[in-house]
């Protein structure tokens, strides 16, 4: 499964724009994918993600940690954000 990560706003600072990554897994799910980039990666993620610092989303909708990917997909890794 390819993938395409990318980063915004605070996390882009921290990360740059994003990767593109291949997974030999038929599925995954959004924390086995952080866990994924923090192992093969080294981009500290796991713990902002669990404490709600950041966000991700698939294909332009937010997903949980549960939530499974099992498809070419692009996510994105953002903070949480407000609008006024």
């Amino acid at each position: 499964m390819d993938l395409t990560i990318k980063f915004f706003a605070k996390c882009r600072e921290d990360f740059g724009e994003g990767l593109k990554i291949s997974i030999d897994l038929n599925e995954v799910s959004v924390l086995e994918l952080i866990e994924i980039l923090e192992k093969d990666y080294n981009l500290q993620l796991k713990e902002d993600f669990e404490n709600g610092k950041i966000i991700v989303s698939k294909d332009f909708e937010i997903v949980s940690s549960n939530d499974i990917i099992n498809k070419n997909s692009e996510i994105g890794i953002y903070p949480p954000v407000s609008g006024g």
